[in-house]
């Protein structure tokens, strides 16, 4: 999705190192493919997943990985089936609706500053 690549790209020119693809092992052994993972200072990390849809099919893998792993999680997605957000939100796996990112606004990128802020805010307080 192009809101997310952008917001991907944005952190990137902050210097924030974004690497596509890639792979976590959790504490069960078991290997998680992630769309991105962002580094932060310090070695931070995140895992992004990008959706065009999120429902409830997504909700146990999500939470199966939210469970072998306690890297922090961002869920980009255009779409949200209702209630799913709010079950992810409990477990503090972020969701980020990029519906309101593609809507025209006199200045779009004010509103794609906000999400990035929101990131920014997730890596400083990661530990």
């Amino acid at each position: 999705m192009d809101a997310a690549r952008k917001i991907l790209e944005r952190l990137e020119k902050r210097g924030y190192k974004i690497i596509e693809r890639e792979k976590v092992r959790g504490e069960s052994g078991i290997e998680h493919t992630f769309d991105a993972v962002i580094l932060g200072p310090q070695g931070k990390r995140i895992a992004v997943t990008i959706l065009e849809r999120l429902g409830f099919e997504h909700v146990i893998p999500l939470l199966a990985f939210r469970n072998d792993h306690r890297m922090p999680h961002i869920v980009f997605a255009k779409e949200i089936e209702v209630g799913v957000e709010k079950i992810l939100k409990n477990s503090n796996i972020v969701v980020i609706h990029l519906k309101d990112l593609s809507v025209a606004y006199d200045h779009p990128e004010l509103r794609e500053e906000q999400v990035l802020e929101k990131v920014l805010k997730l890596l400083e307080d990661t530990t």
